[in-house]
């Protein structure tokens, strides 16, 4: 998810209804999703409820990076974990 609200996925550019059938696809391979935001500490891009509602619909497991190149992850308790 970037600052202007465009959703990446895989590094390109995707529409809402499109990454509605990719992540309903990864839903029935048992997937995870891999999210990450710019600008973590601002609010957020109006889309942004929209894909994590849309990860929720799906009922998939959801990580969440301050990192773009995911090198991290954000635990339960809000801790930032590196990824080795």
């Amino acid at each position: 998810m970037l600052a202007d609200g465009s959703v990446l996925l895989d590094d390109r550019p995707i529409t809402l209804a499109r990454l509605d059938r990719r992540l309903g696809d990864l839903a029935k391979s048992n997937g995870v999703v891999w999210y990450y935001r710019e600008s973590p500490h601002s609010q957020p891009p109006a889309v942004a409820i929209d894909v994590i509602n849309l990860i929720i619909k799906y009922r998939l497991p959801l990580t969440m990076s301050t990192r773009p190149d995911f090198g991290d992850s954000i635990d339960d308790q809000g801790y930032v974990r590196t990824r080795r």
